[in-house]
């Protein structure tokens, strides 16, 4: 028997579905059920006039380069060997890197959030077989969907602590999959296989499969990812290139000129001529006494070169506002200003909540999957939140200290969860009604009065008297 992701014995999916009980496969029935009865829609590709030439019932990427070219998303990957593509593209997906996750229970049940916490964890943090993704790699994949516009993803089940939970999620190619018409005449996401590669093989249930997507649509299912806006720029970037090597090719080193005088045969010039072109080549050259050799360097060389570069910049720029939203993380140039990083920044920031946003939707998604099979419909989910693990959640901080005050006592075993602390970082835990204001137990200067009020106002009185 294998081992399970969870440190225990665990058995294979087939053998362990007859041992499932009655009511959770029943459960898991009617779930699939609501799902099917939910697909039902009336306006559909089968329906449609404007839609009947599709062939094979297999819908066609929208992409315009990839329709005018005939080809498909291979086209894109090897625009990936572009060096500022990358670079964008990883700086994109660091800011969502360096988040850690957390399940908040809410108002899920403590049994199911238990169960939920400890799967959640065991898949993020460890790393079984060669086969698993770390926790990295595998939000790194899943990111990938803004580069691709979808990214496919299987699931593995398996039967542990009472539930059916994915012990593997693996992100496939997404050229491996196309979009197809379904029965019910909607999209549907299937594998393009060699024994089927016209009409594809649909998935063998809703868990199998999940797709996160980039800004879809009823006609365009496949998502718009920034590789479509980032091949004319590296198109046109290489093209000048290849220019711009043969100009510094013939323009860019100084020319040999070499004079002979009085007159010369043919055969004499032609000698002369190889002399010179072992002279580019070993920079060694021995000449006569009525010969001589000069260096031609254009005056305007530099300037003659700063169009080629200026054009490499300008689409290096394009590919940068696509990924990133800005410029300046990846060139800031002689023309950044405290104005332009602040509003960089912003843009920046903003991206990153929408990235982090869009892994807590896919983890979510995965979670609502894990609820609905196991036949748990209606049942509140946890919620995931990100965190940095190194540093203090303020707003926490700020609403447990103002709990604590209003008279909530939080236990040892909170503070050490939810802040990330050992055991023995925590000695005791005091009353807070016990403090004084500024957090100590005994009274102190900054806590006493500015103005002693009862003092004042027997000063007063004994000065009437």
């Amino acid at each position: 028997m294998k081992k399970s992701q969870f440190g225990g014995k665990a058995k294979g999916a087939a053998k362990v579905a007859p041992e499932a009980p009655a009511r959770k496969t029943r459960q898991g029935q009617s779930a699939q059920a609501q799902i099917s009865a939910y697909r039902k829609q009336r306006y559909t590709f089968t329906s449609a006039f404007s839609a009947w030439n599709i062939i094979n019932q297999r819908l066609p990427n929208p992409d315009r380069v990839l329709k005018k070219r005939g080809q498909s998303l291979v086209l894109y990957r090897e625009l990936l060997s572009d060096a500022h593509l990358t670079a964008a593209l990883e700086s994109r997906e660091s800011a969502t890197l360096s988040y850690d996750w957390r399940l908040e229970r809410g108002e899920c049940p403590p049994r199911i959030h238990k169960i939920l916490e400890k799967w959640f964890f065991s898949v993020m943090e460890r790393k079984m077989c060669i086969e698993d993704l770390s926790r990295d790699e595998l939000t790194s994949n899943l990111l990938d969907v803004i580069y691709w516009g979808f990214q496919p993803a299987e699931l593995t089940w398996d039967y542990l602590h009472g539930l059916w939970l994915p012990v593997q999620i693996t992100p496939k190619p997404p050229e491996w999959f196309d979009w197809f018409i379904g029965e019910k005449g909607v999209p549907e996401l299937r594998f393009v296989s060699q024994a089927h590669p016209i009409e594809g093989e649909a998935p063998p249930d809703p868990w199998t499969l999940i797709c996160p997507r980039i800004k879809p649509s009823y006609d365009n299912p496949y998502g718009r990812g920034v590789a479509q806006r980032c091949f004319w720029p590296i198109v046109f970037k290489r093209a000048n290139l290849e220019f711009w090597l043969n100009f510094m090719e013939r323009f860019g080193t100084p020319w040999v000129v070499g004079k002979i005088e009085g007159n010369a045969d043919a055969t004499t010039l032609t000698d002369f001529v190889g002399d010179l072109k072992t002279l580019v080549q070993d920079a060694v050259i021995a000449v006569c006494g009525n010969r001589t050799v000069e260096l031609l360097e254009s005056k305007n060389q530099q300037s003659n070169n700063d169009g080629f570069k200026i054009l490499c910049d300008f689409m290096d720029s394009q590919m940068s506002k696509t990924i990133l939203g800005h410029t300046l993380s990846t060139d800031s140039g002689d023309k950044s200003s405290y104005a332009a990083t602040k509003s960089a920044l912003t843009v920046r920031s903003d991206i990153q909540k929408r990235d982090i946003a869009m892994v807590s939707a896919i983890w979510s998604d995965i979670i609502n999957l894990i609820m609905m099979r196991n036949g748990y419909m209606d049942t509140p989910r946890p919620n995931l939140i990100p965190y940095h693990a190194n540093e203090v959640e303020i707003d926490r901080a700020t609403r447990d200290e103002a709990l604590s005050r209003a008279g909530v006592r939080f236990s040892k075993t909170y503070f050490t969860r939810v802040y990330h602390l050992e055991e023995d970082d925590i000695e005791e835990i005091i009353d807070p009604s016990k403090l004084q204001a500024s957090g100590f137990e005994k009274e102190n200067e900054k806590d006493k009065p500015l103005v002693n009020v009862k003092k004042e106002s027997d000063k007063t009185k004994g000065g009437k008297s």
